[in-house]
């Protein structure tokens, strides 16, 4: 692979734990449920649009919500850490001159932010998907401008939405298990790769 596109949150950097503030908070402001740790939970096993429809949320309030759950956020970026083994399969990926990109829905200076804290960089990009189903339009612009077959480039993510975004961008994909989704709800998607640690990631990318 001549790059390698990787999602943010759940894929390199460990920000589960602020998702149980961020709904409460949610729940305070705007009237959405509030969860358990054990119901958040049992949501990792179902696709995005039948997690909001469990929780009650409406397509047209979802811009709002994801709006204000990325301020949230990003008040508490700089104290989430960077997945065990990630920077060492970053430093052997660009050893053999593979590209190492970001996207994400999150916001660019949320994610600059947590890597700044975590003494993490060498990202040839960093761009925000703009929305939670803006991917394949922006994996898309990235493989034209950076020149690139889609063949040649692989997008690393932890959600089952990440594998349909790819699936549409025409790139393979690798699932992560250690991030949102359960390894139950990926398999579901059909990735070309499920990935159980990062270590596993080197032979896939470097072939």
């Amino acid at each position: 692979m001549q790059a390698a596109i990787f999602d943010f949150d759940g894929t390199l950097v460990d920000s589960r734990s602020g998702i149980k503030t961020v709904m409460d908070t949610l729940a305070h402001e705007h009237g959405t449920p509030k969860l358990s740790y054990e119901q958040l939970d049992e949501l990792r096993a179902l696709p995005l649009r039948e997690r909001l429809k469990r929780v009650g949320v409406k397509p047209r309030a979802l811009p709002v919500l994801t709006r204000r759950a990325l301020q949230l956020f990003g008040d508490m970026m700089h104290e989430f850490p960077v997945y065990d083994g990630i920077p060492e399969v970053l430093e052997e990926l660009r050893a053999a001159g593979v590209q190492t990109h970001i996207l994400s829905s999150n916001k660019v200076e949320n994610i600059r932010s947590c890597l700044d804290a975590n003494g993490i960089g060498g990202f040839a990009s960093i761009q925000s998907s703009r929305g939670l189903f803006g991917k394949p339009g922006r994996i898309r612009a990235l493989l034209k401008r950076l020149q690139l077959a889609s063949d040649s480039v692989i997008y690393i993510g932890d959600e089952l939405r990440d594998i349909e975004a790819s699936r549409r961008s025409g790139v393979p994909v690798a699932a992560v298990t250690w991030g949102y989704d359960s390894a139950t709800l990926l398999e579901q998607g059909r990735p070309d790769y499920l990935v159980c640690r990062p270590c596993q990631l080197i032979p896939i990318i470097i072939s």
